[in-house]
């Protein structure tokens, strides 16, 4: 165990100076703010308070540098290495030490981590009390359930299929009591609950104009399947080497060639433990696969299965015909996956392109002080904080900075309760944007020649699909028309993402 955790830290220090994502950012900002701004903000999102609650005291000690930030993340992983090598199974020390999905969440400053820890805690107290009842297991039970709720939404799932596995042992008053524990125990949230379901409605009259369009309901039904398939994919090799041109011949790399040969080592070994894992691992496993692919299918929503998935793999390590070849393969194909996510700049991201808002706003920042002029930021709220605290971080703080959501941030508000609204910069008259600006800047924005997607729109022309990637093609006219743009080139950024000198003809 302890070797396995000495493992999982050599590969998750090389993480620390990554660049946050945008994800990150948001989770920094608000857990930087007052604990009542930031609990209201969160009464705005589907996110659960319980781990911003703990991120905010951890700053309010270690403060928010990056290293100090990347070693609360790592905490609650090094836990579940630890103690997941011990009771998972007897070869699961190779599976967690090495696991590329779990160096990611080792370095993400967001919940994913706390919620796989929280999942192993569950798992395991559920097969102990199953195996020997007492009050003092259910208890645990108990408390590692309300806390995961209190994590994050998505643990309600797991939270049900611990409960139907009480069912099927016939414990019925434990199964009925664990659920309304849990509700018991977030009653304090329940205000915030409700102001979420009142605030996601579609407001009456509301006008949309298509920016942020969802998946309808038969489109989910049919990726079902391929959100489980790579869910399992991305469990056993991470996110790092998966990318969305993956399969085209550009997206194709040795990388990811180990991570596809790692893919299926892993589910062998999975296979051959079928068998031997508890049932408690089945009904957790299917109560949160089937609803979660049909909501959100990404692969860290479904991470409180994580330590299930792990056990299943450990014991088909333990026995069968290619149990020894099994046990040689996988920890070495993970290393080879995880070494290039070590050399990465960023963290694997949700959105179609890497972004290296440190890289950005180091060369920004600089400019800026080198040129005395000001710094545009036109990106999404949660791209713009990410720049926001690299300057901060790089020493850039003081940099004289504009951006769309000024008036919003400087009162603590950093959501939007409509998708639309969160995009409605790209609608504005932008000669008379322009004009606000002033004369030179260095403008960080999305380069409408880059990016991908339909064109909305006659008088505001936005080119994309995603607001990380939606670009305004009327300011690149305009600003073309009337300066000279000057496009500085970003290494470890991809995409629309770009970084412009603006000066006057």
């Amino acid at each position: 165990a302890l070797c396995a955790v000495g493992v999982m830290v050599l590969l998750t220090m090389l993480s620390v100076p990554k660049s946050l994502t945008g994800d990150e950012a948001l989770t920094v900002t608000l857990a930087g703010e007052s604990f009542s701004v930031m609990l209201d903000n969160l009464s705005k999102d589907i996110h659960m308070p319980g781990y911003y609650t703990l991120l905010w005291m951890w700053m309010k000690v270690f403060g928010n540098s990056l290293a100090s930030l990347r070693v609360f993340a790592f905490i609650p992983v090094g836990a579940l290495v630890f103690l997941g090598s011990r009771r998972l199974g007897k070869w699961s020390f190779l599976l967690l030490g090495t696991s590329p999905f779990l160096l990611h969440l080792a370095g993400e400053i967001r919940m994913y981590g706390l919620l796989a820890l929280l999942g192993y805690l569950v798992y395991n107290s559920l097969k102990r009390y199953a195996d020997a009842p007492s009050r003092g297991r259910y208890g645990l039970l108990a408390i590692w359930s309300a806390l995961s709720v209190w994590t994050h939404v998505f643990a309600w799932p797991f939270v049900a299929g611990a409960s139907l596995f009480l069912f099927w042992k016939k414990k019925w008053q434990p199964a009925v009591l664990l659920p309304v524990l849990c509700l018991i125990a977030l009653t304090p949230a329940i205000p915030g609950l409700l102001r979420q379901v009142v605030s996601f409605a579609p407001a009456a009259g509301d006008s949309s104009h298509g920016l942020a369009e969802g998946a309808p309901v038969t489109a989910r039904i049919a990726g079902m399947p391929f959100s489980i398939a790579g869910t399992l994919l991305r469990f056993s090799a991470g996110n790092a080497v998966f990318s969305f041109n993956l399969f085209s011949l550009g997206g194709f790399s040795f990388q990811s060639a180990a991570g596809f040969l790692l893919f299926f080592a892993v589910m062998a070994s999975v296979m051959q433990g079928v068998r031997k894992t508890p049932p408690a691992a089945w009904f957790l496993m299917a109560c949160v696969f089937l609803p979660l692919s049909f909501l959100r299918p990404s692969a860290r929503h479904f991470a409180m299965t994580y330590s299930v998935f792990a056990a299943m793999a450990a014991r088909g390590m333990d026995s069968g015909k290619l149990s020894k070849a099994l046990r040689t393969l996988v920890p070495i194909l993970s290393i080879l996956v995880c070494l290039p996510f070590t050399a990465r700049t960023t963290m694997p991201q949700r959105c179609t392109f890497d972004r290296d808002f440190r890289e950005a706003a180091e060369s920004a920042g600089q400019m800026a002080l080198n040129h005395d002029i000001p710094l545009v930021i036109y990106l999404d709220n949660y791209s713009t904080m990410g720049v926001i605290y690299h300057l901060s971080d790089e020493g850039y703080g003081e940099t004289n900075v504009w951006h769309p959501y000024q008036s919003q941030f400087s009162q603590g508000n950093y959501f939007f309760l409509n998708p639309e609204e969160s995009l409605s910069f790209l609608m504005e008259n932008t000669d008379s944007l322009i004009q606000t600006w002033g004369g030179d800047i260095i403008l960080l924005a999305n380069d409408p020649e880059v990016s991908r997607g339909p064109l909305y729109g006659t008088t505001n022309r936005i080119i994309g699909r995603g607001s990380d990637v939606m670009a305004d093609l009327d300011l690149r006219e305009s600003l073309e028309e009337n300066y000279s743009l000057e496009k500085i080139p970003l290494e470890y950024s991809e995409g629309p993402f770009s970084l412009f000198l603006v000066r006057s003809h």
